[in-house]
């Protein structure tokens, strides 16, 4: 029985011919607390910032703050291999900018959490969201794939895979990238 608690935050700029295509800024917690060797709850709240969105011709810059509130079931918990599923409520606030509109939803989600070792200090991971909701037909769902190499104590290698569609809001960024992650772990 344990706790894994976690921060991320990053910033991404790009530009070409002095045009910005990207200024996007994210960040997020993850808490998990076992509650026996089965079960499980989760807080993951996290934020996202997009100051260069455009939808339908039109600048829709944005902040989205998410709140993902569950629990589930620990199927396995091996040395070395671990995969969850789980049930989650997700909190959204949108606010757009060019509009200073405001949206509030609440959405259901299934999730599913795996991390397997692999030789030579590989790990593989995914978090997979599958959105629905009670209330309506919105299905949309969310994955993040990653191949990470521990070099050191604190040296971390990843190559990431992250992939995002039908977000509850449609005005939310859809987006699939590959990444190539530099990381300290401490």
């Amino acid at each position: 029985i344990g706790d894994e608690v976690r921060f991320d935050s990053r910033y991404e700029f790009s530009s070409t011919n002095e045009k910005t295509s990207t200024d996007i800024t994210k960040g997020g917690a993850y808490w998990r607390h076992d509650l026996s060797h089965r079960w499980f709850t989760i807080v993951h709240p996290s934020l996202e910032w997009n100051r260069n969105y455009v939808l339908n011709d039109a600048d829709e810059d944005y902040f989205l703050l998410q709140n993902e509130v569950g629990g589930g079931l620990t199927v396995w918990d091996r040395p070395g291999k671990k995969f969850r599923l789980g049930f989650s409520e997700n909190l959204y606030d949108v606010w757009l900018f060019r509009t200073d509109a405001h949206t509030s939803r609440n959405i259901e989600s299934l999730f599913v959490e795996a991390e397997f070792k692999l030789p030579w200090n590989v790990k593989l991971t995914e978090r997979g969201i599958r959105y629905f909701s009670f209330r309506g037909g919105h299905m949309g769902w969310e994955s993040q794939l990653e191949l990470s190499k521990k070099f050191s104590e604190n040296l971390v290698l990843a190559l990431r895979y992250e992939v995002r569609r039908k977000q509850p809001d449609i005005r939310v960024e859809d987006y699939s990238h590959w990444r190539l992650l530099l990381g300290m772990d401490f």
